[in-house]
């Protein structure tokens, strides 16, 4: 299994806090603004617990359209809890994607 640092070779900054892309192991390169990793967290929810979402048993409390309290964070699969099932988890990753694409669209 490779490893985010096997497959990232080198990022080159645009700016002080942000990325113009990204070259990957195998040569591609990657056009991005910026990058979120999130590195060492023991926990799906560790980093909506730093982030000061609101959870639930332990599950990221979302809308309906896998929004969360934080405008532009979205979550979906076992994080969000109900069902633990790969096709609720396929469903809300889509849906969860389909909304962070328009998120991102309507803040340009």
């Amino acid at each position: 299994m490779e490893t985010f640092r096997s497959i990232i070779r080198n990022c080159f900054p645009l700016e002080e806090n942000s990325l113009e892309w990204i070259t990957f192991e195998d040569g591609s390169k990657l056009n991005i603004d910026g990058l979120f990793v999130a590195l060492g967290s023991a926990g799906s929810t560790d980093i909506a617990k730093k982030l000061g979402l609101i959870l639930k048993d332990n599950h990221i409390m979302i809308e309906t359209d896998t929004s969360t309290m934080l405008p532009g964070f979205f979550a979906a699969g076992d994080c969000t809890g109900g069902m633990m099932q790969i096709a609720k988890a396929v469903y809300e990753g889509a849906q969860a994607g389909t909304k962070a694409v328009k998120f991102i669209k309507n803040t340009k």
